[in-house]
Parts: structure tokens; C-alpha cells; sequence
């Protein structure tokens, strides 16, 4: 019944009527915000399997061939992210690209849709450094957030084996030969889409079979634990050499969980992108090898990257023998 009095119970009849609709309200704003975040997860776990659908195989690939095995994974760290990868094989050639977008979540997945969609148009049939400005120029049309993307971006001639790629602020990748990892020494140029007419340029490298290439984001150096240290390019470097006769298709998922052993409790601060590529046949050892050199431009220089990415000598000797070749 209402209360009609002043007293204590009175006053307690119409706190309990308060709190009732009170109560009622709080049900109904509840109600309506489950709605809405069960509404939102369907969105974002569509918007992730759009996302995943435009990365080569859903997201984790895994390519074999005759002269190479690839092997490629992205994992965001919420439900949609800015990390990207790509690869086509076009006749004698290999084309690769992996991406990190700045930020992360909704609007690092929309920069990065826009990045893949001109990334192949890009490639096809352009070297490294001028498919990258193309690229960056495309980016930067209406960019008024100022948004940006990492990106490497490398064409592998099959028959040679030379790989030649442009940096657009991306962490260099690694080298695995003879059971040894090394960082691979590149000029980088800016991040894309801040400006227009920028240059990037042009590095090449001497691939030999038995080589592995392990191409990722900073995700991965960068992970942290929950006492704030990072697992670092040595971590990675550690694991590339330990898993260095496991295929790819199991070393990349192990490195994957080496990375979640490390942040243990810790959330996933960044995306996590990685890709490995095998280059077919034994690995080179101590036996001669020959490579051929047609006339050409830039002779002279490209004799020597392969003397300095092939001898297993002192680095004095190594010197004195590409000072021989130039002679």
C-alpha cells in the first residue's frame, strides 16, 4: 500500500519503491546494452572472417613447390587488426609483402583493407621500390587521420635466386643459413600513406638453397611479459636458429607459442604476423659454389654482395678478395 505517514516505515515504503524502479531502469538500460555488445561481437566476428578471407588462405598459409615452401600466419591482437601479408608466384618470380598498420583494432582493419586491395595491382609486374611508391601515393589520397603502414615488400627471382626489396620502415627480416641467423642489413625509406612522392630504396640479397627467410612484424620482438620486458629480436633470432631443420609449417607455430610462453598472463599488446620461406634443396657447405654473372649494370657491385654473402672467411680476407673481383 502507499505510504501516507512520515514515519520510519513510511520512509522505508518509499525507499523500496524507489529502489523497484530504479531497479526496473537499471534492467531495461542492462538489456538494452547486452543487446548491442552481442550485436557488436557478431559484426566484429564477421568483420574478422572478411578480414581473414582477404589474407592468402584465410589467414595461415602454407605453399609448396619445387623451389620453395612458404608458410605464413597473422594473428591480431583484438578481433580484427592492421597486419597483413601476401604472396604470388608469377613465372621465374616470387612475389611477398607483409604489412603492419599503425594502431590497431576497427580502424587499423579498415587501413589495412585499403592497403591490400591496391597492394596487388601494385606488385604486378613493378620492382619492389616503384610498386611501393605507387602504393604509398595510392595510401595517402584522403589519409586526413595520418594513418600509416609498415611495409616490406621483396620479389624473389627463381631462376637466380636474387631477391630484390624495398622497405617502407619495416623491421628487417632474418636469415637463416648453415644453422646461423642473422638480421639482413636494408635501407629502409619512410612509412606509407603520410605523403606523397616518396622514393624507397632498392636492396638486394644472394638466396642459396638450404636458406630460410623469416619475415615478421613488431609484434613479435616486441611482446611483452607482465614484468614489462620484451621478447626481443635475440629471443627470435634463438628460436629461428633452434628450429632451424623443423619445417616451416611447424616451426612458425612453434615460434607462435614460444612468443605466448614468453608474455604468459600478459595480454597480447600488438598484432603478430609472421612468414617463413624455404628456399628448396641442401643446404650449401664448404664445397665450391659457382654463380654466373651476366654483363650488365651495377656488375662489379652485384659479384661482390654474392663474395660477401657466401664466404665463410675473416671479414679482413672477405675484403681483400672482393677488392680482387673488382680488380
Amino acid at each position: 500500500p502507499r505510504a501516507r505517514n512520515k514515519d520510519e516505515v513510511a520512509r522505508l515504503v518509499r525507499s523500496f519503491g524507489a529502489m523497484t524502479r530504479d531497479l526496473k531502469t537499471f534492467i531495461a538500460d542492462l538489456e538494452t546494452a547486452t543487446a548491442s555488445r552481442s550485436r557488436l561481437e557478431g559484426e566484429l566476428a564477421a568483420a574478422r572472417q572478411i578480414q581473414m578471407s582477404m589474407l592468402p588462405q584465410g589467414g595461415e598459409a602454407l605453399e609448396r613447390t619445387g623451389q620453395f615452401t612458404l608458410w605464413a600466419r597473422v594473428r591480431p591482437a583484438k578481433s580484427v587488426g592492421g597486419d597483413l601479408y601476401t604472396y604470388q608466384q608469377q613465372p621465374g618470380r616470387l612475389l611477398l609483402a607483409i604489412g603492419d598498420v599503425s594502431d590497431k583494432g576497427v580502424p587499423a582493419a579498415l587501413f589495412m583493407a585499403r592497403a591490400m586491395s591496391h597492394l596487388q595491382q601494385a606488385q604486378a609486374g613493378e620492382s619492389p621500390a616503384n610498386a611501393m611508391a605507387a602504393l604509398n601515393d595510392w595510401l595517402e589520397q584522403g589519409n586526413d587521420n595520418c594513418m600509416f603502414v609498415t611495409l616490406f615488400m621483396g620479389v624473389l627471382d627463381l631462376r637466380t635466386l636474387q631477391l630484390e626489396f624495398a622497405s617502407a620502415g619495416h623491421t628487417p627480416p632474418m636469415l637463416v643459413r648453415d644453422g646461423a641467423c642473422s638480421e639482413l642489413a636494408q635501407t629502409s625509406g619512410p612509412a606509407l600513406g603520410l605523403a606523397r612522392g616518396l622514393e624507397f630504396p632498392v636492396n638486394r640479397t644472394q638466396l642459396a638453397p638450404g636458406d630460410r627467410l623469416a619475415i615478421y612484424t613488431d609484434g613479435i620482438d616486441e611482446a611483452f611479459n607482465d614484468s614489462g620486458s620484451m621478447f626481443s629480436t635475440q629471443r627470435l633470432q634463438n628460436q629461428l636458429q633452434v628450429l632451424a631443420a623443423q619445417p616451416p609449417e611447424r616451426a612458425g607455430p612453434s615460434i607462435f607459442s614460444a612468443v605466448a610462453g614468453f608474455a604468459g598472463s600478459a595480454p597480447q599488446s600488438d598484432d603478430i604476423t609472421l612468414m617463413l620461406l624455404d628456399i628448396s634443396g641442401p643446404a650449401a657447405g664448404r664445397g665450391t659454389q659457382r654463380r654466373l654473372f651476366p654483363a650488365g649494370a651495377r656488375l662489379v657491385s652485384r659479384v661482390q654482395e654474392w663474395l660477401r654473402s657466401h664466404l665463410r672467411v675473416p671479414e679482413p680476407l672477405r675484403s681483400e678478395l672482393c677488392l680482387v673481383a673488382e680488380e
